[in-house]
């Protein structure tokens, strides 16, 4: 048994992170042969908001964690936030990359992930967009690709920009 974990195939703006559409993704992902149902709740998303973080809604799983193309991501809950993974997290719900990120981070052509979340799933205390409802003020993202520290926080960036989501299935 095992958890999965990947990236959202779109860029989302700040104020759209709670409103895309989960039975969509889901088909997308079934459709493209995964089989596990990602992200159908908000409980799913590597996200905090200015209540909840991953550290205190996700389940603390004693089982692997792997990305939809079965490369292993960490062993458990505890090697998922130790600082580093053990392979980014980079495929999306269909398979390929995450679609490319708008931001003001250096550099600038990396693919960044909203997360408001340090690595070892509490909240990065930069913002979260007012709970994900706007696109006033700043959050912070994750960058796509990387395993180190900056896979879940990389930079901070005005809640205008467009990046994906991590899902971790629970």
């Amino acid at each position: 048994m095992c958890r999965k974990a990947f990236e959202t195939a779109a860029s989302l703006a700040s104020r759209s992170v709670f409103a895309f559409d989960a039975h969509r993704l889901y088909h997308r992902a079934h459709a493209a042969g995964h089989m596990a149902a990602p992200c159908i709740d908000a409980r799913m998303l590597r996200l905090s908001t200015d209540s909840a973080s991953p550290a205190d809604d996700f389940i603390k799983s004693e089982v692997l964690y792997v990305r939809l193309d079965d490369v292993q991501v960490a062993t458990d809950w505890l090697d998922l936030v130790d600082g580093t993974l053990e392979a980014p997290i980079i495929v999306s719900e269909l398979g390929g990359p995450p679609a490319a990120s708008t931001h003001v981070c250096i550099p600038q052509d990396a693919w960044g992930a909203w997360t408001s979340t340090n690595e070892a799933g509490l909240p990065a205390m930069w913002g979260t967009c007012d709970n994900w409802t706007s696109t006033v003020g700043d959050s912070s993202l994750g960058r796509v690709g990387d395993a180190s520290l900056a896979w879940s926080f990389f930079c901070v960036t005005p809640c205008s920009s467009k990046a994906s989501l991590y899902c971790v299935e629970q």
